[in-house]
């Protein structure tokens, strides 16, 4: 709850960890209890479409945007599925376990084991955060002079693309060319394409990169749609203007 006050991408690292929390402490209450009452079954519910909305294109878009200002808009990119097949929920599993090891073992006047816990759990947690918060920060930000690509697990600096030197925005072609900076994130992909080469530095590791020179790259939006209707409400890339013959 106090995670969706606040509308920026570090609430959105904090929502995604925790909401799956609420579906399995409706759970355990559940069965812990004497008797599954309504109360719980709607708990229930309740919490699974929150862990699930959390989840969704639309949450994700709406919590980037919050980082945006003046005339910007940002959306987020879907993350790699080698992540999400085990890293993602393992972050968050631990995340959870972590947050309430510590506290229960305390209320429990494990005094030793307790503060064990929680400087232990501390740890994780700040890990944990850290490496999910690089997730939330991946965006496409559409700027008036053009659009940026901000996606530190692919790249080590940030891609700009000014709209001069745009020359289609659209839907991949399955067998296209262009430099695939999408890291295996499932849905469609989006390829930008340039008139003029760009050069970029591809992450191959935590600190280091490889320059390389590109003329087209692919990404994978959360929402591709709504990326390709920004693109034309900013008229990007710009219209072809022809001279009078």
């Amino acid at each position: 709850m106090v995670a969706t006050l606040a509308v920026i991408p570090l609430a959105l690292t904090a929502l995604r960890l925790l909401a799956p929390a609420a579906p399995v402490a409706v759970a355990l209450a559940a069965l812990t209890g004497d008797a599954v009452t309504a109360l719980l079954a709607v708990g229930g519910a309740l919490a699974a479409l929150v862990a699930v909305l959390s989840c969704t294109g639309w949450v994700a878009d709406d919590f980037v945007d919050g980082a945006s200002y003046g005339d910007e808009r940002r959306y987020s990119l879907r993350a790699p599925a080698a992540l999400l097949l085990g890293p993602i929920p393992l972050a968050s599993a631990l995340t959870i376990t972590s947050l309430a090891t510590g506290p229960l073992l305390l209320s429990a006047r494990q005094w030793l084991w307790g503060g064990i816990a929680t400087s232990a759990g501390a740890a994780i947690v700040a890990m944990a955060a850290r490496s999910m918060h690089s997730l939330s920060t991946r965006a496409i930000v559409f700027v008036p002079a053009g659009a940026t690509l901000v996606d530190p697990l692919m790249l080590v600096d940030a891609l700009p693309m000014p709209r001069v030197n745009l020359t289609s925005i659209a839907a991949a072609d399955v067998d296209t060319t262009a430099t695939d900076l999408t890291g295996g994130a499932l849905g469609l992909a989006l390829q930008f394409s340039f008139q003029t080469p760009i050069d970029i530095t591809r992450r191959t590791g935590r600190r280091a990169g490889e320059d390389t020179s590109v003329d087209a790259i692919l990404c994978t939006p959360a929402r591709p749609a709504a990326v390709l209707r920004e693109a034309a409400h900013r008229a990007m890339p710009p219209p072809i203007t022809r001279s009078p013959s």
